[in-house]
């Protein structure tokens, strides 16, 4: 997490995978969490600039994407109420200025 820009305060759920998968030209990371709403994924993606919030849904699934620490990160749920819900967790529990002082 320091290496991505940000400082983890808590988990935001109880982590049951975790692993470097090839995205866009590099690797980030994969990590799936279990949640009382089932389960997330959390994808940190290092390195690659997005300049704004992005979301998309389909069969069942929804995404966003943000922009944070030094790359941006994704959240992959069975819902768009899951999804919004989860981000607000990772708000809270990952500080991401880090990135403003170590870039």
């Amino acid at each position: 997490m320091q290496e991505f820009g940000g400082t983890l305060k808590a988990l935001p759920g109880t982590m049951r995978y975790i692993r470097l998968c090839p995205v866009e030209d590099g690797t980030g990371w994969h990590i799936v969490f279990e949640t009382p709403e089932g389960l997330v994924t959390l994808i940190l993606v290092p390195g690659k600039p997005l300049r704004a919030t992005q979301s998309a849904s389909a069969d069942g699934w929804n995404a966003m994407a943000r922009p944070a620490g030094r790359g941006y990160y994704a959240i992959v749920t069975a819902s768009a109420a899951a999804t919004s819900r989860f981000e607000r967790i990772v708000e809270e529990r990952i500080d991401w200025s880090r990135s403003e002082s170590a870039s």
